[in-house]
């Protein structure tokens, strides 16, 4: 009897895995979805959150999820900006 207690709870595991992955997968299409000035509002959300209640797992993996959605977006914006700026010194040096 053990033996299959220890089966269902190893099921129960599997199945809340499953389910926090696929709730992970959407929130993260959701943040894709959002303009830039969205997800500081929804950065601003969750800050507002943590102030009254405190941390659990699905308010960390949705503060990640943002944190890691912002860096990449902002992480483009910079390697654009290189880019750019690569491309003026280049026409700069052409001119002279």
């Amino acid at each position: 009897m053990l033996k299959m207690n220890a089966k269902v709870v190893v099921f129960e595991n599997a199945l809340k895995a499953r389910a926090q992955k696929v709730e992970e997968s959407l929130h993260k299409e959701y943040l894709a979805l959002l303009s830039f000035s969205d997800l500081i509002n929804e950065s601003q959300q969750i800050t507002d959150e943590l102030k009254v209640r405190p941390l659990d797992t699905e308010l960390s993996t949705r503060s990640t999820l943002l944190l890691k959605e912002i860096s990449e977006r902002i992480g483009g914006q910079f390697k654009m900006l290189e880019e750019l700026k690569s491309s003026i010194d280049e026409r700069l040096r052409e001119l002279q």
